[in-house]
Formats: C-alpha cells, sequence, structure tokens
C-alpha cells in the first residue's frame, strides 16, 4: 500500500488515571492479559502501532525507588 498514514490506538492520557496502570503492571499476570488483549484487539481492528500515554507520578517513583535499591544492594 502506497499511504503513508499510520493510525494509531492511544491508550491513557492526561486526564486518565495514572494508577490504572500502576496497579495494572504491578502484577505479572495482568500486565500478560493488558499486553496480549491489546495486541489481538489491534490486529482485529487493523491499528499500525499503539500510543502509550502513562503519566507516571507518586506509584512509579514509589517503584523507582523501591527497586533501584534493591539493583544496587546486588552488585
Amino acid at each position: 500500500n502506497s499511504n503513508k498514514l499510520k493510525v494509531l490506538l492511544e491508550l491513557g492520557g492526561w486526564y486518565h488515571r495514572s494508577q490504572l496502570f500502576s496497579n495494572m503492571v504491578h502484577n505479572k499476570a495482568s500486565k500478560e492479559l493488558f499486553i496480549d488483549t491489546t495486541i489481538q484487539y489491534l490486529i482485529k481492528h487493523r491499528f499500525h502501532g499503539l500510543d502509550l500515554d502513562w503519566a507516571c507520578f507518586f506509584p512509579c517513583f514509589y517503584l523507582i525507588k523501591k527497586y533501584s535499591g534493591s539493583r544496587q544492594g546486588s552488585r
């Protein structure tokens, strides 16, 4: 196809609560379910890609602090 237009599905955004994404990625099973169902949806509806707009504030800073300390201790 010579058409260069790409259509992306966007999830999240400025007004979307980032806590929902934080809760989803905290658990391996829910993260895998999100990835699998998102890919299926993208293929079924012929999207070219995904724009995941996750404005991560408090939960991310907590996780970064928690896990960066554990990585430093394991070196």
